[in-house]
């Protein structure tokens, strides 16, 4: 699939999450790891580089802060950053009124067969955070952070 066709399933599964779910649980929706292709980090190849955005440009980020807003839903948005010269396995998270209030990178990236992540991302540089959404205070992990207990740790440390 395209990363076009990646995120618009993304959207009909976001759209029918808020449409199934009573109005009272209408808050947080989750998309899986980067979500807007398929898992490319599975295999070397230099060519994924060029999927990399920036925070501040990024056209998914975008499209998701209008999508976040019309649904009034948190989107917290897995995305491969690019900043700089350095990669990162990111997730930023969207409020329910489309704002982007801020990125979270992933710390800990995992080297094993099939999870080539060191190739592409550097560790993140942001310490784990907590945003304080519409709804909830949410503190976000990224797959291998879930591993290491500081992550929990520092999160419920902020709240």
């Amino acid at each position: 699939k395209t990363r076009d066709e990646c995120v618009d399933m993304a959207i009909k599964t976001i759209r029918e999450a808020v449409l199934n779910a009573p109005t009272e649980q209408r808050h947080i929706v989750l998309l899986p790891e980067l979500f807007s292709g398929e898992y490319f980090p599975s295999q070397m190849d230099e060519r994924h580089f060029d999927l990399a955005e920036e925070y501040e440009t990024s056209k998914l980020l975008e499209k998701m802060s209008v999508v976040a807003k019309k649904f009034e839903v948190v989107l917290p948005i897995s995305f491969f950053e690019r900043s700089g010269q350095a990669f990162f396995n990111s997730v930023c998270v969207i409020d329910a009124n489309g704002e982007k209030l801020g990125v979270y990178r992933k710390s800990h990236i995992p080297m094993s067969p099939g999870y080539e992540e060191k190739f592409f991302f550097s560790p993140g540089d942001t310490g784990f955070k907590v945003f304080e959404t519409k709804y909830a205070r949410i503190g976000v992990g990224i797959c291998w952070d879930q591993w290491f207990p500081e992550a929990a740790r520092c999160m419920a440390l902020q709240g």
